[in-house]
This record gives C-alpha cells, sequence and structure tokens, in this order.
C-alpha cells in the first residue's frame, strides 16, 4: 500500500523531532493492524462461505448444513462493520460460491425433498379417488404399499388388494316403480381387478421409472378383501356419495378389459329386463281384463302395445316370465349372464 504524503513529510529531516515519536507509532499502529484485520475478515468470509456452499451440494439430511451456515453469517456480520467495503465483501462471497462445483438443488436432500412433495401429492389424488367412492362407507386408503423400492410413487400390487375399474348401479325401485319390480332391490355390481405382484399401479408420474398400468379417472387402488367383504354386508338404504345403489355384488375380473365387458353384459341385461317387465306387466293386465270381459261388451285388442286378442298369448308370457328370472340371477344373483335364446 503507498505511504501516505502525511507519513513522508513526517520522515523529511526538517519536520521531524522528538515530539513527533508518539504521531508516528499510531500512525504506524493504525497502517499495520487495520489492513491484516479487514484480510483476515474477508478470509474467513471465503473460507466459511465455501465450506457452507460444499455442505450444500452435498447435503444429505436436513440439519447437516446448519452449523456451518450460522458461521458464515457470523463471519459476514463481523465484516460488515462501518467504514468497511461493501463490494468487496459480495465479491468474496460470490467468488467462494462460485468456487464450488455443483448445485444445492441436486443435493441428496434437496432431491429428497422434491419426491416428498411429490408422493404427497400423488397420495393425495389417490386419496381423493378413493374418498369420491368410498368415503362415506370404507375406512381410509392404505398406503402401506405406496412408493416401495419396485414402484416409486405408485401401489405396489401384492396379494389380496384389487384395484376398482367401473361399476354399475341398477336403481330398480326408480326405474321400474313400486308395482313392478317389487321383489327386487337397488343394486350395485363392482367389477375389481386383482393387483398383480410386482406390478405398479397409480396415477403415472414424470419421475415414475417402473412399469404402471394405464391410469384411468374412474381407478381406485388398494382395495383389500376385507374392503369387499364389507361393502358386500352393508345395503344401502339411501344411494352413496358416489351413487352406489342398494347392496353390493362385486365381479373380479381377471384384468381391466374383462371388468369393461362384464359391465357391458350387465348394462344390457339390465335394459332388457325393464323391457320385460313392462312387457309381462300388460301381458298380464290382457289376461285380467280379458277374464273380467268374458262376456265380449269391451272390445280389448291393444293394451300398453301388446296384442290382448293375440292366440299365443299365454305362451309368450309364460317364456317372458322365465326370460325375466334369468336376467334377474344375473342381474341380482351375481350369476353368469346368460345368452340371448
Amino acid at each position: 500500500m503507498p505511504i501516505p504524503r502525511t507519513i513522508q513529510t513526517l520522515f523529511s529531516g526538517n519536520l521531524f523531532s522528538g515530539k513527533e515519536l508518539p504521531l508516528l507509532g499510531c500512525l504506524f499502529a493504525g497502517l499495520v493492524f487495520l489492513k491484516p484485520a479487514w484480510s483476515d475478515c474477508l478470509q474467513e468470509v471465503q473460507e466459511t462461505e465455501h465450506g457452507n456452499r460444499l455442505c450444500l451440494v452435498q447435503q444429505k439430511y436436513s440439519t447437516e448444513c446448519d452449523r456451518i451456515e450460522q458461521d458464515k453469517f457470523n463471519a459476514v456480520a463481523t465484516c460488515h462493520l462501518p467504514g468497511t467495503d461493501g463490494a468487496v465483501l459480495t465479491e468474496t462471497i460470490q467468488h467462494a460460491a462460485a468456487a464450488v462445483h455443483g448445485d444445492p438443488a441436486d443435493s441428496l436432500y434437496r432431491k429428497g425433498l422434491s419426491k416428498i412433495e411429490e408422493r404427497n401429492e400423488l397420495l393425495r389424488l389417490s386419496d381423493h379417488r378413493w374418498n369420491a367412492f368410498f368415503g362415506d362407507l370404507l375406512g381410509t386408503l392404505r398406503e402401506d404399499n405406496f412408493d416401495t423400492k419396485d414402484c416409486p410413487l405408485a401401489f405396489e400390487g401384492q396379494s389380496g388388494r384389487f384395484s376398482l375399474i367401473s361399476y354399475t348401479s341398477l336403481p330398480v325401485k326408480e326405474d321400474l316403480g313400486i308395482y313392478l319390480g317389487p321383489v327386487q332391490n337397488d343394486v350395485t355390481h363392482l367389477y375389481v381387478m386383482p393387483m398383480r405382484d410386482k406390478l405398479c399401479y397409480g396415477i403415472t408420474s414424470r419421475m415414475q421409472s417402473g412399469s404402471i398400468e394405464d391410469d384411468q379417472p374412474n381407478q381406485v387402488y388398494n382395495l383389500s378383501q376385507s374392503d369387499l367383504q364389507q361393502l358386500q354386508a352393508k345395503p344401502l338404504d339411501q344411494p352413496s356419495r358416489a351413487g352406489f345403489r342398494g347392496r353390493f355384488l362385486v365381479s373380479i375380473c381377471m384384468n381391466a378389459q374383462t371388468c369393461l365387458e362384464e359391465q357391458k353384459k350387465i348394462a344390457s341385461a339390465w335394459t332388457e329386463y325393464k323391457s320385460l317387465i313392462h312387457r309381462i306387466s300388460a301381458e298380464e293386465d290382457c289376461s285380467r281384463y280379458a277374464e273380467a270381459n268374458a262376456s265380449g261388451e269391451i272390445n280389448l285388442q291393444q293394451l300398453n302395445n301388446v296384442n290382448c286378442s293375440a292366440a299365443d298369448l299365454a305362451k309368450k308370457t309364460k317364456a317372458d316370465h322365465e326370460r325375466s328370472r334369468q336376467l334377474a340371477s344375473v342381474l341380482f344373483a351375481g350369476s353368469t349372464a346368460p345368452t340371448h335364446h
């Protein structure tokens, strides 16, 4: 550092005398100790910032860098004294950080935080589906097989767990009325698929690395055997929040495609059954009116689209009753759907 002109003057032969010795001592003390103190302070900032940045890049757990980060703050505070050069301090911090290769965002700890956030979000979405379907019927969604080693951010399939693929509710009383459908109650068919071991199930994630089943918005994962038993033992007096009605019949399918095929069969059988019930009612009305009109006073030809004068009316009514019993066994007892004759 260049020596100030005042010092040079004091050293000249014209001004120097014994009286100036105390002043010289003070000035030299200031020059000798001010620069080393500032230099040591910056060195401390540089070392602690470098160490803190290196710790953040390599961080594995939450409190790992707390101590050295506090040391850095203390060093910076010490250097922030009146008269110090803030620009030099900032530059020192920036250079110390830049000397460390790597990004703290890529540390195991920060990546873990990101995964935890995504894990919680996926669980929240799965839980939302579960509650939308079963919130007023079953307990909470099971999480014991979620985000395992083999199925990150998904449910790992295991024996005894099922996915709900689809369902069909039959509103008997609403569609057929209390007079046409008094012998049957409302029923809901659930179509579930066993979750296979080591296969991953769940809402597809950007971090998902394993094999995962194609996701559908109506699929609910991780139903257990006890869940299915509980549903089948719980007839509903009123439709559930999800629209389930009456008692439950559970169909366990080999895969999602067969579940949807079974659902189509039930829908077709239900359409045919409703039509049959209305036709049988009209056919029986024809017979009752025919008996009451034995004298022929009333010209009764057609009733509810049924030809009451048909010679084979009794035979048709018998056949329709038989077919309705076949369909009822499928719709309300869960047996195999009969083929249409």
